[in-house]
């Protein structure tokens, strides 16, 4: 199934895929950040 959407263009739906979007995960990641410093931060 999704080598046949490749071949028209298309991309696996995200909730189909088994790898997460490298943009969409550069953009999660940014977004934790804080809080991920301000845990790593309190344990200091």
């Amino acid at each position: 199934m999704t080598h046949s959407l490749e071949k028209v263009g298309r991309a696996t739906p995200a909730f189909l895929s088994t790898h997460p979007d490298p943009g969409q995960r550069v953009e999660q990641l940014q977004a934790f950040m804080p809080e991920a410093l301000a845990t790593y931060r309190a344990h200091d």
